[in-house]
């Protein structure tokens, strides 16, 4: 397999798991899986398909739990030791409010030790959500480190929103570290860690990527439909072919009524290319009037044009279908449209299969002999 060399490139990601230049210990618990990481501390990563079935959720907080216990342990963090949840982010933007939702669902107990004796096993927690600079104009860090002068927790559970660098990591990952959080740095936005080095007691990090770039989503679907086309071509054309059909079937039984409609009303005018231009004529706008843009020549001509409008409408034709892009516009993308459909085609017809691939099975093959 080919590789990068990606030392060069700003990867926008805050998961250890996609830094391929650490080793990564991997247990599976069902469907889960389980990565341990040490890099400057410990990582410990869950990956899931699904938390939507309730069993499955209920699978994944048990593990969830037991990694966090651990890491506690690992800490020397005391049972009775107090701690302080923190909830980092923006509560006014949907995908960076994990940490401020997810705080609000923590039991706060500290006051409650001030007025009367509290059941065996509960911890006194604290919760403080400090914002974000662009609304508060102070580094989280630094509110947090006066919080921690005032009120001397015993350690800090910090809970953020993370980048990744793949689409198929989005709400289905969850990152436990002790290492700390560097809020803001996996979009190139970095503020002052917040750390058992700056912040003087350890510092547990909870974290799951609910951000990504334009750009990796592009190329990950770019990369399922090319594996879904080299899947349909290498194993089953014919059934890709008869679903199609199919498909095609059932939308001419649920629309095809309307072509139908169409032919007897207007003696055959199938896409009332007649009906429309004698009412545009009559009601459109001067420069959108048949006579004005000379549509009474052939037929094939208005069809074309009738094409050319519908895609006018489609990418962007607004109010009284009279404000339109810049012509040069919908020329550059009919252009793309064309060269992908084109590359598509070619790639369907001239792809070769891998030599390699062949060789493997013919292999296969002998031995099976």
């Amino acid at each position: 397999m080919h590789e990068i060399d990606l030392s060069s490139f700003n990867i926008r990601t805050d998961l250890i798991i996609e830094d391929l230049k650490q080793e990564h210990v991997v247990n599976k618990v069902g469907d889960i899986t389980i990565s341990k990481t040490q890099a400057n501390g410990n990582y410990y990563t869950l990956s899931f398909l699904d938390i939507t079935d309730k069993d499955n959720r209920l699978k994944v907080l048990d593990q969830f739990e037991k990694v966090l216990k651990e890491i506690i342990k690992i800490n020397n963090i005391g049972d009775d030791d107090s701690c302080l949840v923190i909830g980092l982010g923006n509560r006014l933007s949907t995908p960076d409010s994990l940490g401020v939702k997810s705080a609000s669902k923590v039991l706060v107990s500290a006051h409650l030790f001030k007025y009367s004796n509290v059941l065996e096993g509960v911890r006194k927690v604290y919760v403080f959500n400090p914002g974000v600079m662009a609304s508060t104009g102070i580094e989280s860090a630094r509110i947090i480190k006066s919080i921690i002068k005032e009120i001397k927790p015993g350690f800090v559970i910090a809970i953020d929103a993370l980048a990744s660098m793949s689409v198929d990591r989005i709400n289905k990952t969850i990152q436990i570290t002790d290492t700390g959080i560097h809020p803001g740095s996996g979009v190139s936005n970095n503020r002052e860690e917040i750390s058992k080095r700056g912040m003087g007691i350890p510092v547990i990090a909870i974290g799951v990527p609910t951000v990504t770039t334009s750009s990796v989503i592009v190329m990950d679907t770019i990369n399922y439909l090319y594996k879904h086309i080299s899947y349909i071509k290498k194993n089953d054309f014919k059934t890709f072919f008869k679903k199609g059909l199919v498909i095609f079937i059932i939308t001419f039984i649920i629309s095809g009524w309307w072509f139908i409609r169409q032919y007897r009303l207007y003696d055959g005018d199938i896409f009332a290319l007649n009906i429309s231009s004698e009412y545009a004529e009559k009601y459109a706008d001067l420069k959108h009037k048949p006579s004005y843009l000379e549509m009474k020549a052939k037929k094939c001509f208005v069809f074309g044009l009738w094409l050319l409008e519908s895609i006018y409408t489609i990418y962007g034709e607004f109010r009284y279908n009279d404000i339109r892009y810049n012509p040069m516009i919908y020329c550059i993308f009919l252009c793309l449209v064309f060269v992908g459909l084109l590359m598509a085609i070619l790639k369907l017809i001239f792809d070769k299969p891998d030599k390699k691939l062949k060789i493997k099975k013919a292999k296969l093959i002998e031995i099976k002999r």
